[in-house]
């Protein structure tokens, strides 16, 4: 992690917090993916301190295979695209591959699920991108999909549950340690936790969702919960069209520190179940 592009310091309230965040087969403010499938997810960030054009936007390709009835494997691989208009960064479209991911995930009892996973530092981010740094921004709970110089090693457990025929709830904690792989010698691993809750509404073909995530720089130095959390609101609304699931998504920041830098990150995405 490096402040090597003027962009960074737009974000500085929010790299503060930390570096890294789980890797985990399900995103903590989307719906639940199918057990075994693919899935696209493209979000456009809206910024207070300065314009991204329409084009601009973060994208996960990701994808769950299972391996019997306990175990599964899951990865998904990020890429951003930013194009900002005025300011300090006023440039042509810049665009970064982030750090793919790799995970497994044991069902040991029915509804609850244990997963982990690693990100590998493989992001084409240098001292010239910035789209690795919108990336980050747009989605605090994923932004080590576009940090340099992390290794993020996670562990997460999820409870769901169907309280009605239509309504299911979805409960889920996550601890990371961030490893640091670069050359400053005053940046080392930190731990972080994650958590979220999220509750779905099924009717006929249509499915709607809405939940708050969060996460707490537990290794923090200074400050109290609130100086080192993070917190998001998202609403979810798709349909089955034809064997697949196309939606959308909306995520706000809660956070007043993180409202001052984000307005609102607005997604489309696609669940692809596979026999």
């Amino acid at each position: 992690m490096n402040s090597r592009n003027p962009l960074v310091t737009v974000g500085l309230l929010v790299a503060s917090l930390g570096v890294a965040l789980p890797a985990t087969a399900q995103v903590y403010l989307l719906p639940a993916a199918p057990e075994k499938g693919v899935g696209i997810e493209v979000s456009h960030p809206e910024f207070k301190e300065f314009d991204v054009t329409a084009p601009t936007s973060v994208t996960f390709l990701s994808g769950r295979m299972p391996l019997n009835a306990r175990w599964s494997v899951f990865a998904d691989v990020p890429f951003a695209y930013a194009k900002v208009k005025g300011g300090v960064l006023d440039s042509d479209g810049n665009s970064v591959l982030g750090n793919p991911m790799l995970g497994v995930e044991y069902r040991p009892v029915a509804g609850w699920t244990v997963d982990g996973g690693v990100r590998a530092p493989l992001t084409t981010a240098d001292s010239e991108s910035f789209a690795d740094v919108i990336g980050f921004l747009s989605d605090p709970q994923r932004g080590e999909a576009f940090l340099e110089d992390v290794v993020p090693v996670s562990v997460s457990t999820t409870y769901h549950r169907s309280l009605t025929p239509e309504f299911g709830l979805r409960a889920r904690g996550g601890v990371t340690s961030a490893i640091y792989t670069g050359d400053d010698d005053e940046v080392g691993t930190e731990t972080f936790l994650d958590y979220g809750v999220f509750g779905s509404y099924h009717r006929g073909i249509a499915r709607f969702g809405a939940g708050m995530s969060g996460r707490w720089m537990a290794t923090a130095d200074e400050g109290d919960f609130s100086d080192n959390s993070m917190h998001q609101l998202g609403l979810t609304a798709d349909a089955l069209v034809a064997g697949v699931r196309p939606g959308l998504s909306l995520r706000v920041p809660v956070n007043s520190t993180y409202r001052d830098v984000l307005s609102s990150s607005l997604g489309v995405y696609v669940q692809v179940p596979l026999r």
